[in-house]
């Protein structure tokens, strides 16, 4: 019977996550960009230089958040920085054109070096126009973290993103990483 139910929340898990694109996803750790001659090293780094630029630990390049939830964002995620050593990036965006969620979010924490090899990093993706989000942790936060919890810690921003409170959605979902990494004595 206990099978039952756990196949029975596996399904529905999934079904919320399919039903806004939900994924997450580990990352390597992130490593400085080393310039190579060969061509799979450039055209990584072509694609990393057509990244925006971050602008903190909070980056609306969607324009979806207002300015009080930027700066309480902003002051969540330095702290949390500050107290645990975990780096946080949160990014929306309008699309990610013809890349997937993942490998954006994954380009992102790489070119932007989220994360540090001692306390990891994770950095949350929200693109607005696909209807799509991605976390992308880094293995050091997937020894804490299973990929699956970070999925569902994610689906909490669902019910406030189909409202389209953006910065609601983002905000509870954050607030929940950060307990549970403290709770989890992460660092």
């Amino acid at each position: 019977m206990r099978r039952i139910h756990l196949l029975i929340l596996l399904v529905i898990v999934t079904a919320l996550q399919l039903s806004y694109g939900c994924r997450s996803g580990s990352a390597p750790e992130p490593k400085a960009v080393s310039f190579a001659s060969n061509n799979s090293q450039a055209q990584a780094n072509n694609n990393e230089s057509t990244l925006p630029k971050p602008q903190g630990f909070v980056n609306d390049f969607a324009g979806v958040l207002d300015q009080a939830t930027k700066e309480k964002l902003e002051k969540t995620l330095t702290e949390f920085k500050e107290s645990r050593g975990i780096e946080f990036a949160v990014v929306t965006v309008k699309t990610t054109d013809d890349r997937s969620a993942f490998d954006y979010s994954l380009a992102l924490m790489r070119g932007w070096g989220v994360g540090s090899p001692t306390h990891g990093g994770l950095l949350l993706l929200v693109a607005i126009d696909d209807r799509n989000w991605h976390i992308q942790i880094s293995r050091r936060i997937e020894k804490v973290l299973t990929n699956e919890e970070v999925g569902q810690f994610g689906s909490v921003m669902k019910p406030f993103f189909l409202e389209r409170k953006y910065g609601e959605g983002i905000q509870k979902c954050v607030d929940l990483f950060i307990k549970e990494l403290t709770e989890r004595n992460a660092s």
